[in-house]
């Protein structure tokens, strides 16, 4: 734990299981004096105990990055949302690719900043997050704008769960199974996948998916 300098100030609790960059971000945020105390956490279920356990009632700003132990933090999100529906979820990453930025604006956070911005935008996200719609830093958005990300942000989370379980080797009739699905459902998802991916087999909508970041 480390006190700033702001006592009326929001919480801010960091989650990254990048130590260094944690503990150095932390550093910084305390330098703002915008936060009345900052809190640093390197797994996940370590944020939820604390959250549940400590009586909080300033506001809390938490700080996320994107993947977490090779796990992406979204349930976290989903969680968060549940536990303190006024606090507000800052994604901080540096993911690249458009399919995963667009399949984490389905949780809402309240803003997205790539690992490689400045800080200013932090600032500008601190601001501008929640009020009307995400914020977005200048990297994330241009991401999202590239014409030649049209193809992948046209999957859905579905179809990306499907893509990758095929990748661990699941049979069409297995991803069913572990999906709970029926396999004319399933049939009726990797038609729809090949269409968008212009593909004719599995064994090439893999290397299409490799080539694009989503597996």
């Amino acid at each position: 734990m480390r006190l700033s300098l702001n006592e009326n100030g929001p919480l801010a609790i960091l989650l990254d299981d990048h130590k260094l960059f944690t503990d150095t971000f932390a550093r910084t945020l305390e330098t703002t004096r915008l936060f009345s105390h900052v809190f640093s956490f390197y797994d996940e279920r370590e944020v939820l105990e604390f959250v549940f356990k400590e009586k909080l009632t300033n506001e809390i700003v938490f700080f996320m990055e994107y993947y977490i132990n090779n796990e992406t933090t979204l349930n976290l999100l989903k969680d968060i949302r549940r536990i303190k529906p006024k606090s507000r979820a800052i994604i901080i990453s540096s993911i690249t690719n458009p399919l995963l930025i667009k399949d984490l604006m389905r949780y809402k956070p309240h803003g997205v900043i790539s690992k490689y911005s400045s800080f200013d935008e932090i600032i500008k996200c601190l601001y501008f997050a929640g009020k009307t719609k995400p914020y977005l830093c200048p990297v994330i958005q241009k991401l999202l704008n590239d014409p030649s990300a049209d193809q992948a942000l046209s999957l859905t989370s579905r179809e990306i769960d499907i893509i990758r379980r095929f990748a661990t080797g699941e049979s069409a009739a297995e991803v069913a199974q572990s999906l709970s699905l029926s396999p004319h459902t399933i049939a009726t998802h990797r038609k729809n996948i090949f269409k968008k991916m212009r593909c004719n087999s599995i064994t090439e909508l893999l290397a299409i998916a490799r080539n694009m970041g989503i597996i």
